[in-house]
């Protein structure tokens, strides 16, 4: 089992920082359970700061023991991820309650720190230049070699494993994160409904790691971790591709995507994204080498290589996605992902989601359908209702024909 380098730091924004670096949770659940008061209390919340600590103790074993434990969301936690997995980035960001920023590979470069083995770092450069080179050719006279540098390290990182070490701020309420917490301990504990795969296998020392941080900076509460509506990581998903495709004020739809694109489509946090692994694998291969077959084989042969010699799971690898929200919501997605800067992967598939809502409203003579019209012109700057703030001058962009 490979050993987690994961580390937890809390930032200056997270409320009640105490000067050694930890949270100081009998403060924070204390005034969160003055808070409450306000529910209660004839006299309001000034009331409530002013009564004695015994009182508020009992208000606060009364709410956690109950589970009313939206009170102790008002404290925000800042947490700074060091060598923390992709995997478990996404896993916290498909929870919907949090702020995050986090390094991305699309636009830095993968360098050789001692947890990526030396194969993987020496296929990740042959496939930069290999992109490089590529992508000038056909795009050359539109794009900086700078521009043609990101965009070449957009491709190769799908090689890399979903493992990938990074690092994240996640900003997250006291109570979410306590209830993810639990979530966590439960998948590690038993998988996903008993099954557990090689990706459970390589999450389990980070995961155990990231709790042990949060513990020792003292934001887990014992009242907060209970979870009676066995709720569990909304992430994984179960028999996804019997899912009924339906689209109207709400939408329901799947498809296969990378886990690269769902990394992107899932911070979209007014929608809500599910995966689930296949037994037979695809991968993405990009489009930019689609027409050399050469190109292709070589992508898949690297691909299946360190899967098999190192038990990788590449980006590339598709899962089946599950992705459900209302119009408006999917509107806003597209006002984010058609666009010739967005990650070409997730624009794809906004597209063919698009083509597809439009057809299914049409078909139901829908009165959404010359709404969804308006937005079947190309990319979010030909929108009636979108103001782009500096053109792209890039008309394979503009058309939704780019293959980079």
């Amino acid at each position: 089992m490979e050993i987690s380098n994961l580390k937890v730091t809390l930032l200056p924004h997270t409320s009640f920082l105490m000067e050694d670096g930890t949270f100081n949770l009998n403060k924070a659940m204390l005034y969160q359970g003055q808070i409450g008061g306000i529910c209660y209390n004839e006299d309001g919340l000034l009331a409530s700061f002013n009564e004695k600590v015994e009182s508020t103790s009992k208000r606060v074993e009364r709410t956690t023991s109950g589970e009313h434990q939206s009170v102790f969301e008002h404290v925000n936690i800042g947490l700074y991820l060091q060598n923390s997995p992709k995997f478990l980035n996404m896993i916290l960001n498909n929870e919907h309650q949090y702020s995050t920023s986090e390094r991305s590979l699309r636009y830095t470069t993968i360098k050789n720190d001692g947890i990526l083995n030396d194969e993987m770092i020496r296929l990740y450069n042959k496939w930069n230049d290999i992109f490089f080179v590529k992508i000038k050719e056909k795009y050359g006279t539109v794009k900086t070699d700078k521009q043609i540098m990101k965009l070449a390290q957009e491709n190769s990182r799908y090689l890399m494993p979903v493992t990938i070490p990074t690092e994240m701020v996640h900003t997250i309420p006291l109570a979410q994160l306590n209830r993810v917490a639990n979530y966590m301990i439960d998948y590690k504990e038993h998988g996903i409904n008993g099954k557990k795969d090689n990706l459970h296998e390589q999450l389990l020392p980070h995961m155990e790691k990231f709790i042990e941080e949060l513990y020792r900076v003292n934001v887990i509460d014992e009242r907060l971790l209970s979870n009676r509506k066995h709720r569990k990581l909304s992430i994984f998903g179960e028999n996804l591709s019997d899912t009924k495709k339906e689209f109207g004020e709400v939408y329901s739809t799947v498809y296969k995507g990378s886990f690269a694109q769902l990394a992107q489509a899932h911070r979209h946090r007014t929608i809500y994204y599910q995966m689930e692994r296949d037994d037979a694998k695809e991968y993405f291969i990009p489009p930019i080498i689609l027409d050399d077959p050469l190109l292709v084989n070589e992508w898949l042969d690297d691909t299946r290589l360190l899967i098999k010699k190192y038990n990788c799971i590449p980006q590339s690898e598709k899962v089946t996605i599950s992705e459900q929200g209302t119009f408006d919501n999917f509107v806003m997605k597209m006002k984010e992902r058609l666009c010739s800067a967005a990650q070409l992967e997730v624009a794809m598939q906004t597209e063919e989601t698009r083509d597809e809502y439009y057809k299914a409203l049409v078909e139901q003579d829908h009165h959404k359908k010359e709404d969804m019209k308006s937005y079947m012109n190309g990319a979010r700057c030909t929108f009636k209702d979108y103001d782009c703030p500096k053109s792209c001058n890039f008309s394979e962009g503009i058309k939704l024909l780019r293959k980079i």
